[in-house]
């Protein structure tokens, strides 16, 4: 009987990643360990993983552990719309938008969020990113740009 199911679902995404490296290395020369081929390091990474992946599964009905948590999709859906918002903005509207985007709907993932702060830390955030970005590493993007 099982008695760990986040284990038991960590070790199968862990062998379910090693057999799609496998699969997608299949069909490159392996070569030897002197001299790899393109396939050597997909294969010897995916066999690695279905190892991993095996133990942890089969700990799982040795281990006791606790249970899965509640999945909230809120948290996920405004991370995703963050990064989303991110790559849409910054050729866009500058790297200055698409930061404060980024804090914005990152910090909508909490219930807890107090829009003062979140504005606040949005721009000073922004201010930042274009300071270090642009300013110090001389980055080549814009701070931002207004033509609608």
């Amino acid at each position: 009987m099982m008695k760990n199911a986040q284990d038991f679902l960590a070790g199968l995404l862990f062998a379910a990643f090693g057999a799609a490296a496998l699969w997608y290395g299949q069909g490159y020369n392996f070569g030897t360990a002197t001299r790899m081929g393109p396939g050597y390091l997909p294969t010897v990474l995916g066999w690695s993983l279905v190892g991993i992946g095996a133990f942890i599964t089969l700990r799982a009905f040795v281990i006791s552990g606790a249970p899965i948590p509640k999945i909230y999709l809120r948290p996920q859906i405004m991370i995703i719309a963050a990064l989303i918002a991110f790559a849409l903005l910054i050729e866009r509207m500058g790297l200055f938008a698409g930061a404060a985007a980024v804090v914005v709907l990152g910090s909508l993932a909490s219930r807890e969020v107090k829009p003062l702060e979140m504005l606040v830390i949005a721009a000073v955030t922004a201010a930042g990113a274009v300071g270090l970005f642009i300013y110090v590493l001389g980055q080549p993007m814009a701070p931002w740009i207004w033509d609608f």
